[in-house]
């Protein structure tokens, strides 16, 4: 009985070395799984890093290639509606006795190239988009002015519309202020567009601008213009200026102008 107890003394005993062997051993384990988590830990922060790191530099090229992409194109102005009757030999033509008609002399030498969107020829739909490139901005500048200033510009019986020609990357940031400028529209307040998306407002000596949507927001509560959901409409056409090379508006808006002479009265200046 004596000798019984003793070895199950001694089995507990070699039983409880092998428990604690065993936690040992699972000790260690638990240490090098915590250590490859917080290794992996690691490795996930600094790729999520790299990932924020890399989507901005995207974004700050993607906007670089759209600056230099809109400073291309700043020369040109699109024509939408003009029909595709008008073959391609025969749309510069066109397009020069068209400028003649509304009241514009131009020259031979002050357009480079006058062609349609490089796109496929829909059979049903709108036609393409003229391309008219000028051989120097001040007259693209001039042309544009004077047609923002007719209504109901027609060729051969078909509406007339003229835009700047800018990079789809700056139509889709002006898309994402759509609403904003929507607003300012039908609360009558007058607008500029600054390059490539800001929304600027001259209103009682005071002036507001807004380059993106949480901007925009502000500047419609300083404004006491209220902000619904509105019917998309075509307003990226409405006063658009492209910046020059300064990052200064080149196009006077209406209200920039009469802001300027009312200050110039206010210091006792006379206007030329």
């Amino acid at each position: 009985m004596a000798r019984s107890l003793k070895e199950l003394g001694e089995m507990i005993q070699r039983s409880e070395a092998n428990i604690r062997a065993d936690m040992q051993d699972l000790k260690a384990e638990v240490k090098r799984m915590a250590a490859a988590v917080e290794e992996v830990t690691k490795t996930a922060e600094h790729a999520k890093e790299l990932a924020e790191a890399n989507v901005n530099k995207i974004e700050t090229l993607t906007k670089r290639i759209a600056y230099m992409d809109d400073r291309q194109r700043r020369r040109n102005l699109k024509f939408a509606g003009i029909s595709e009757d008008i073959q391609n030999k025969d749309v510069e033509g066109v397009m020069l006795n068209w400028f003649m008609e509304q009241g514009i002399s131009t020259e031979p030498n002050e357009t480079e190239r006058v062609h349609r969107l490089f796109t496929p020829r829909r059979v049903a739909g709108a036609p393409r988009g003229v391309i008219v490139a000028f051989a120097r901005r001040k007259t693209r500048d001039q042309i544009y002015k004077s047609l923002r200033q007719k209504k109901d510009l027609q060729l051969k019986e078909r509406k007339v519309i003229v835009r700047q020609d800018i990079s789809q990357e700056t139509i889709q940031d002006r898309r994402r202020m759509q609403q904003f400028a929507q607003a300012l529209f039908n609360d009558k307040i007058l607008f500029s567009w600054a390059h490539p998306a800001t929304l600027v407002v001259f209103k009682d000596g005071k002036k507001y601008s807004a380059r993106n949507p949480e901007e925009a927001k502000k500047m419609l509560a300083d404004l006491r213009v209220g902000l619904q959901e509105q019917a998309e409409q075509e307003l990226l056409s409405e006063e658009e200026d492209l910046q020059d090379e300064q990052g200064e508006s080149t196009e006077e808006s209406p209200v920039q102008g009469k802001e300027k002479k009312r200050r110039r009265g206010s210091r006792g200046e006379g206007t030329s």
